[in-house]
């Protein structure tokens, strides 16, 4: 919705790639898992503002569902760094919150794409 085809995608998704193999990487060392949480929420902050930036553009409300996965994300990166008798719910309330926050944004943004033309050329890829 947000990315239309051209040299500035190509490049977001070969840096994703690649970010995504060094981090999967990265984490199997024991030696690094202190810095998973950080690492991942800078992964995850990336996608809150694609979200953030598509929902501005098509005027969706995005702002109630990003801040409850926001809370979430916050939650478990707490508890990851700082785990004590208060923060050990913060693992839980990730796996509430975040993928819920997600949901309802999923099905906002379906309504929207629903309402676009569909264009038969986004379905075919002419550089083969």
């Amino acid at each position: 919705m947000y990315y239309k085809k051209s040299e500035r995608r190509n490049n977001i998704n070969r840096y994703n790639t690649a970010f995504m193999y060094v981090f999967l990487v990265g984490n199997t060392l024991v030696y690094y898992d202190p810095l998973f949480p950080s690492v991942f929420g800078v992964y995850v902050g990336g996608s809150l503002m694609m979200i953030y930036q598509v929902g501005k553009m098509y005027n969706i409300p995005y702002k109630k569902n990003l801040f409850i996965s926001f809370i979430g994300a916050t939650c478990w990166i707490i508890s990851e760094h700082f785990c004590n008798t208060y923060t050990k719910f913060g693992h839980p309330l990730w796996h509430v919150m975040f993928p819920l926050g997600f949901y309802k944004l999923v099905l906002e943004y379906d309504k929207v794409k629903q309402r676009l033309p569909v264009k038969i050329d986004d379905f075919l890829d002419h550089s083969t």
